[in-house]
């Protein structure tokens, strides 16, 4: 409105003319420029802020203020899809704000936003229908009218940007424009976040990967300074990069001074001559005053118009290589100067046999120079004999890796330049440098040894000889008590052969003697040896020695005692004499009698046997004549009984003495008790319970199954008079393994698998004093006249010739047990039944009967032809050769003693066998002799007869011989 004054002629004020004019639409211009002029500046902030802020955070944040303020809005709010999700909103000082919960914009619109992303324009929020909850959020955040813009990057719904007013708004197209260019803003703020994000972590990820190289990567410029460096670095040097990198130390620095103009001369050259990488070593000072050793390797890059600009490099620490190096060479160094001054020669040479290397001491040995032997075949070095297996052993190696003597020491023979041989000790081994294969020998000119050797070999043999030579045992003890040296004197005195005892714990030690020897060798070591001491020691067989021992430590080189030797004089029967005229007379009596049976018995058997042959034999020849009716008939068996008892008596006799004639056979022992259960229990009477505990699997033992009942009679017998008010008898078997524990406590055992025969009685035992004489022949405790006191040294003998021991634990209350230890054989059992005896057997053949005893020859010839035989009779061997020579007929078989003056039996039938061929011999005897016999035990295959024997069984034994197609 514009308003002009009217004024009268005297100048007053007499009206006014208004002029009214319509300026809305000139308004809105106004209002439509300045809203303009503010969009333009609120992108050109958002510009600007675009460009120097890469946080899309920080964008969306002051992009909604400057929208809010900028529009004049009481609330600007903008969502970014994405993990994360990104928002930010921005309202008037009193209003709520709405986020995080968007859906509240959508819940004021009553729609969803659709897929395509279409902006939504809400000029009224009154005019839609809004309920429940919905009406009362409007009027909570007190919302009129609100404008939602999508926000897309490359085609792409990404976002939306919302705009509120608190009143009912038309929203005009400038405001829509504005906001739809906030948007464009926005979505490439985002763009650019994301591209810059990637490029961060693509960047973080390039870092991280050149600080995680073995080694420092940089970029230096041509004044040394440094633009990059990696973060290793810091462990290289000690500086950190950013030291480095702001300048305020410089690389050169850190260069060794005295390398640095070598750094520095091969860095210009390597410029002058335009080469594109440079490798260069040298020490690096750290911050710690240590020194580093470091490789560097460099990529010089030039301009375009071909100067130095710049250089990448990679910077690798190195130091513990240089330490390794210096120490190769060091090592090689001591090597040289050890090879240089080992007395051995050193010679090494490659995979085909060219030498390498050639000590001086080489050069001393075989008279070349090394300088001559570098490239040179080994082969020269070693006799013609031994090349072609050296070529051989080469081949080999190369190819399987594989040599006989590596590792070892041989000797062999060297070769010298002047053609002369020597023995050399060579020991060998093997090296390898990449893929290459070198070997070394350490050669030993032994020449000087092996005449030592056999110096010594002869000083030894001499020593050996005489310690051979000893009529004394001479025993040699390592400081364990082992055995080393066993001379044959001590072989004869103690009884175990050489191969027993050597290698060995000494077995002549008593069990109840070993802290006696522990003291004595104690005292070797401290006194220096001493000599007279009187000991007593077993042998083999269990008797005790007695002993005068003189002995001296063993030294070695330096002086320490490495063992002990002892020389052991037998003083047992001198101890014994004297003993003997300390005895009363009933006691050397005794031991007189004791003795002269022992040494009369197996010579007194051969006689009494042969006269019980002829008493039994024309015994039972009467018998077989007389009719059973006869009145001579009794007397005659009476004589037939006295002979059997006579003969029991005899064996007894052979026994103890160890004389009695073996024929082992493969029994089972279980078998053996099993068939005198019937018998023992008729023996023991019914008052003593008898037990048997027989093991199942029982190992097969090889003994004379008549020898071994007689063991278990005997045995029984004793246990049976030890009860006499009753008890209990136990006999059981078991398997069991005499250990080096076991042998150690009865040094006479042999360690191995044995069988147990234990027989065990409740009875009155025995005290200390008789169980040391309870094998002694005609030791009795019984009353005179109730037994010899011959059956438990016939047990002994029994055991012992069968190779066997027996031991006795006894305690006089306590009862008595006898175990018996047979060796395992390997084989099963022989199951074979007797026959039962058949009518008595007859025949047609010659037989030469060889006997010098008249009346056991004329029996023989009795009962031959009373059964149909030829019989011819010899008095001894002489005769015997000149009948088996002389005589037209043939000669089937020849019965023969053992033993006859002028030739024995089985010289005879050896002498006769050209004779006679095919001619069987069947020996007969009444003791053991070593003509067919080893040890009481016969040769295999040697039919033989033990005298005394019956009528049957000579018949039975001839026609076995005979039938025999084995027999001899």
């Amino acid at each position: 409105m514009t308003v002009d004054p009217v004024v009268d002629v005297d100048g007053r004020l007499a009206g006014a003319i208004h002029y009214l004019s319509d300026i809305t639409r000139i308004k809105e211009a106004v209002k439509e420029t300045d809203l303009e002029i503010r969009r333009l500046g609120l992108l050109n902030r958002l510009g600007t802020l675009l460009l120097r802020e890469p946080d899309l955070d920080a964008v969306l944040k002051e992009a909604v203020r400057d929208v809010c303020q900028t529009v004049g809005l009481s609330r600007c709010a903008v969502r970014i899809f994405g993990d994360p999700e990104r928002t930010a909103e921005f309202c008037k000082p009193d209003f709520p704000p709405a986020s995080p919960d968007f859906s509240v914009y959508r819940n004021f619109a009553e729609r969803g936003w659709n897929p395509a992303g279409e902006k939504i324009v809400v000029n009224d929020v009154r005019r839609y229908t809004l309920r429940g909850d919905r009406r009362e959020e409007a009027e909570r955040f007190r919302v009129g009218a609100f404008l939602g813009i999508p926000i897309h990057s490359r085609q792409e719904h990404i976002g939306i940007l919302l705009l509120c007013r608190e009143r009912p708004h038309v929203w005009t197209g400038s405001e829509i424009a504005t906001a739809e260019a906030v948007a464009r803003e926005i979505a490439i703020a985002a763009h650019h976040s994301k591209v810059f994000q990637s490029q961060r972590e693509l960047s973080d990820r390039l870092v991280s990967l050149l600080n995680n190289l073995p080694g420092v990567v940089y970029r230096g410029l041509r004044d040394w300074s440094i633009v990059f460096i990696g973060a290793d670095v810091r462990r290289m040097t000690g500086y950190r990069p950013e030291e480095l990198l702001s300048g305020s130390m410089s690389w050169r620095s850190l260069i060794h001074p005295d390398d640095l103009d070598r750094v520095k001369q091969v860095f210009r050259e390597a410029v002058r001559e335009r080469r594109r990488v440079l490798r260069v070593e040298y020490r690096a000072l750290h911050k710690d005053g240590s020194i580093r050793w470091v490789a560097d390797r460099r990529q010089l890059v030039y301009d375009e118009d071909g100067n130095f600009a710049y250089v990448d490099g990679l910077l690798l620490d190195v130091t513990d290589r240089k330490e390794a190096e210096e120490q190769h060479r060091e090592s090689e160094r001591r090597f040289q100067a050890i090879a240089d001054t080992a007395s051995d020669a050193m010679v090494s040479s490659d995979s085909a046999g060219r030498i390498v290397f050639f000590n001086q001491s080489a050069e001393k040995m075989f008279g070349y120079r090394n300088s001559e032997m570098e490239g040179r075949s080994l082969v020269q070095l070693m006799p013609e004999r031994y090349r072609s297996a050296h070529e051989r052993g080469m081949a080999r190696v190369l190819e399987s890796g594989v040599t006989r003597i590596l590792g070892s020491t041989v000797e062999l023979h060297g070769l010298r330049r002047d053609g002369t041989e020597f023995p050399i000790e060579l020991s060998l081994a093997s090296w390898k440098t990449g893929e290459n294969v070198f070997f070394t020998g350490i050669v030993r000119d032994i020449t000087a040894r092996k005449k030592a050797a056999e110096e010594l070999r002869i000083a030894y043999d001499k020593l050996q000889s005489l310690v051979e030579a000893s009529p004394v045992p001479v025993v040699a003890l390592t400081n364990d008590g082992i055995v080393t040296m066993w001379n044959p004197a001590a072989e004869r005195v103690f009884g175990w052969a050489g191969e027993e005892a050597l290698g060995r714990l000494l077995p002549i030690i008593p069990e109840e003697k070993q802290e006696e020897f522990q003291k004595l060798r104690e005292r070797v070591i401290r006194e220096n040896g001493f000599s007279g001491v009187e000991v007593c020691r077993q042998r083999k067989d269990g008797t005790l020695v007695d002993i005068r021992l003189s002995t001296a430590p063993m030294r070695d080189a330096q002086g320490n005692a490495v063992g002990m030797v002892g020389i052991f004089e037998d003083v047992t029967e001198s101890r014994r004499m004297e003993k003997a005229l300390r005895d009363s007379e009933e006691q050397l009596r005794q031991s007189q009698k004791i003795e002269a049976i022992g040494r009369l018995a197996g010579g007194v058997a051969h006689d009494f046997n042969n006269l019980l042959t002829a008493i039994r034999g024309y015994s039972d020849l009467l018998l077989h004549r007389l009719d059973a009716g006869s009145p001579l008939r009794r007397d005659v068996e009476e004589i037939q009984k006295a002979g059997e008892r006579a003969t029991s008596l005899t064996r007894q006799l052979l026994a103890f003495s160890r004389k009695q004639v073996l024929q082992p056979k493969v029994l089972d022992l279980n078998a053996i008790v099993a068939n005198m259960n019937g018998m023992l229990r008729r023996l023991i009477g019914e008052d003593i319970d008898l037990v048997t505990a027989l093991r199942p699997g029982l190992w097969s033992v090889k003994v004379d199954p008549g020898q071994i009942e007689q063991v278990i009679m005997n045995i029984v017998v004793n246990a049976r008079d030890a009860m006499p008010k009753g008890g209990k008898l136990t006999v059981e078997t078991s398997n069991t393994d005499l250990g080096d524990m076991y042998v150690q406590r009865h040094a006479i055992v042999k360690a191995g698998p044995y069988v147990m025969l234990a027989i065990s009685d409740t009875g009155e035992g025995m005290s200390e004093a008789v169980k040391s004489r309870l094998f002694e022949p005609f030791f009795t405790t019984k009353e005179k006249g109730k037994g010899t006191g011959l059956g438990l040294s016939t047990v002994y003998g029994i055991v012992k010739q069968s190779g066997g021991y027996i031991w006795v634990y006894s305690e006089p209350g306590k009862g008595s047990t006898f175990k018996v230890y047979f060796p395992r054989v390997r084989g099963a059992a022989d199951s074979k039944k007797e026959r039962e005896k058949d009518p008595l057997p007859s025949g047609r053949e010659s037989v030469l009967v060889v006997e010098d005893e008249e009346v056991v020859r004329s029996l023989v010839r009795d009962i031959l032809k009373e059964s149909g035989y030829t019989v011819l009779t010899a008095s001894d061997g002489d005769e015997a050769l000149k009948i088996g020579r002389e005589h037209k007929g043939p000669i089937h078989l020849i019965v023969t003693d053992v033993v006859m003056p002028k030739m024995g039996g089985r010289q005879a039938a050896e002498s006769l066998a050209p004779h006679l061929p095919g001619v069987k011999v069947l020996y007969m005897s009444g003791y053991t002799d070593d003509a067919i016999v080893h040890h009481g035990v016969l040769d295999p295959g040697i039919p033989f007869l033990q005298k005394p024997f019956t009528p049957e069984s000579l018949l039975r034994k001839i026609r076995e011989v005979l039938d025999n197609s084995s027999a001899e």
